[in-house]
């Protein structure tokens, strides 16, 4: 722990014979250490010993309990180191067990800033700064010098009202240090460190057969999990509410492991449905909430084509008929103009599984879009960044966002999730087209099961 990525302060309370090994393994390192008198042991010996030295200048040997005669110098050593004449970066503080809370609190909070390149200045001692991996991320007011660490840093919890079920979630680089993520998983979200990853991949769209889907869901909730549990597994997905994800989600709540076996998500920041309300530091984001922005963005939409519809219309509209209005709506447009592009867009989308909207949308849209020349950063192609946003599944216990906009960007965080905390994994594939054979590709070459 010498080499901790966060600052450490030693505080040392009573102490023995072991207590001092460790103690001269932080001054080795320049940890400081806090020595609280009146708590016996070698917390008062030191504390005794660092007075002597200060109005003597020379250390009296009297003073050391037969218990530590044989450490005398050790004991010196680490006395000397708190006396400003011998050494002027004075990484050992005497305190007394009758100060003041407040006044300790300004006391650490001053030598901290002395020790370390961050600034505890606008926070509350009581947040730790800094060391955001020892806190409940849910709860924790970052410093502004603290974030450049972390990036933007957005955390909180998601509050599902499908399930009442609340799941913690941050934002982080793709590139975010392999010891902030690990801090995050294993410190601040204090998630037992597993045996085994199970990553699960695949296709990402809703399956044709209900009844397929069903003993899918039946499979994995009665074989996935019950291994999962039995060998200390950690489960990984996209972490999206579509396709295998929402499957995998499904077999999780059916499950007799549900708060046994850790299930996350890690997905790309702006592809999720409604992330503007996840821009939060510590506070709860309502999935409701969610779900609201991006119908009020459909809505503006909608009316772009038809400046004319009934407000009042639009309001009562569910978000699949919402999408079912816009996939109308791009159709009629995209008809309107005779081309081959256009007439093999319409080819395509007419063999897709009824109701499936949604993913007949976004190739109307291109074709809309290339057709009529219709610049990236217009009034309707910021209606349309929803299109391709998702849902977080409400049954994944924990989130983790890379920061961006299109899939893809968060593959390289999920790759270090998945490699740097055990070497053990298992890829399930569920379906899925070429982005998934290429995770498989990589995945063999890692010489990694993959069932």
């Amino acid at each position: 722990w010498y080499n901790h990525s966060v600052p450490i302060f030693l505080f040392l309370v009573g102490g023995n014979l072991e207590t001092l090994k460790l103690l001269m393994g932080a001054v080795k390192h320049a940890i400081p250490i806090f020595v609280v008198k009146g708590t016996g042991g070698l917390a008062d010996v030191l504390a005794t010993a660092i007075t002597n030295l200060m109005n003597l200048e020379e250390f009296d040997r009297s003073i050391v309990p037969p218990q530590f005669q044989n450490n005398i110098e050790e004991i010196k050593r680490i006395a000397e180191m708190a006396t400003p004449s011998r050494n002027l970066s004075n990484p050992i503080y005497p305190i007394n067990m009758t100060m003041k809370p407040s006044d300790l609190r300004n006391y650490v909070k001053s030598l901290f800033n002395a020790h370390t390149t961050f600034n505890l200045e606008n926070s509350k001692i009581g947040d730790k700064g800094c060391w955001w991996v020892s806190r409940n991320l849910s709860t924790m007011n970052i410093p502004d010098d603290c974030k450049k660490i972390l990036g933007k840093t957005y955390h909180g919890n998601i509050r599902f009202g499908q399930n009442g079920q609340s799941s913690p979630y941050i934002v982080l680089k793709p590139d975010q240090r392999k010891e902030d993520v690990k801090s995050i998983l294993l410190d601040a979200w204090n998630i037992d460190l597993p045996d085994l990853i199970i990553s699960v991949t695949g296709s990402a769209f809703a399956f044709e057969n209900e009844k397929k889907e069903e003993k899918l869901i039946q499979l994995l909730s009665k074989g996935l999990l019950p291994g999962a549990a039995q060998t200390n597994a950690w489960i990984v997905s996209g972490g999206t509410n579509a396709g295998c994800m929402k499957v995998l989600g499904a077999a999780y709540d059916k499950s007799d492991y549900r708060g046994d076996v850790p299930l996350l998500g890690i997905a790309v920041f702006g592809k999720m449905m409604g992330y503007d309300e996840l821009q939060k530091y510590g506070k709860d984001a309502e999935s409701n909430a969610m779900h609201q922005s991006v119908k009020n963005k459909m809505k503006k939409m909608i009316q772009y084509f038809d400046p004319n519809i009934n407000e009042n219309e639009l309001l009562s509209y569910s978000t699949p008929a919402l999408q079912e209005k816009i996939h109308d709506i791009l159709k009629a447009e995209v008809m309107k103009f005779d081309s081959k592009d256009n007439a093999k867009v319409l080819d395509d989308i007419s063999k897709l599984p009824a109701n499936n909207f949604l993913k007949a949308i976004f190739p109307l849209w291109n074709a809309y879009k290339k057709t009529k020349g219709v610049s990236p950063d217009s009034e309707l192609s910021l209606f349309m960044e929803w299109s391709d946003q998702v849902d977080p599944n409400p049954d994944h216990t924990h989130f983790i966002f890379a920061e961006g906009t299109k899939w893809g960007e968060e593959v390289a965080l999920r790759q270090q999730v998945e490699n740097m905390i055990v070497r053990k994994k298992i890829l399930v594939v569920i379906g899925g087209g070429p982005f998934t054979w290429q995770t498989v590709i990589a995945t063999i070459r890692e010489k990694e099961p993959v069932p």
